[in-house]
């Protein structure tokens, strides 16, 4: 028979295991956010944009994407409520369908401006995610300001 000790070890590891496995599921959805993003220019999106870690998300196939997008913005969600505020902003301004997960949020000034950058990972519908883009919004009223794909 299983002493005590030997049984709250295998429930602690049974936890630790699912909290492992969840982790994996959802290692794809997380946002990077940044809260103090910098400042920056037209000229300085192209560099953004390329040292953007999009790797989570690269190759996430059309049918796991609105699945992706939903945790993405869920968890932008968690940051406060001016970034609650940019995830429903994500969410009404762009279709439900749109085949892209954020994937970096910053923080910024843009042009001497307060804004918020988003870095999405997309790919053409009913393609596999491999493209990336950002949306420079005003972190005032949260207008689109600017966008630039690769």
């Amino acid at each position: 028979m299983a002493s005590a000790r030997h049984l709250r070890l295998i429930g602690i590891t049974a936890v630790l295991l699912v909290q492992l496995a969840l982790a994996g599921c959802s290692g794809a959805a997380r946002i990077s956010y940044i809260p103090e993003g910098g400042d920056y220019s037209a000229d300085e999106l192209p560099a953004l944009l390329e040292n953007a870690d999009t790797s989570n998300t690269r190759g996430l196939g059309p049918d796991e994407v609105p699945q992706a997008r939903q945790d993405a913005l869920a968890d932008l969600r968690t940051h406060g409520d001016d970034a609650a505020a940019l995830a429903d902003a994500l969410t009404s301004q762009f279709p439900v369908d749109v085949n892209a997960v954020p994937v970096e949020i910053h923080r910024a000034t843009y042009e001497g401006e307060p804004a918020w950058i988003v870095v999405e990972s997309w790919g053409d519908d009913g393609e596999p995610v491999t493209e990336s883009r950002l949306w420079v919004f005003s972190a005032d009223d949260l207008d689109l300001i600017t966008a630039y794909a690769k």
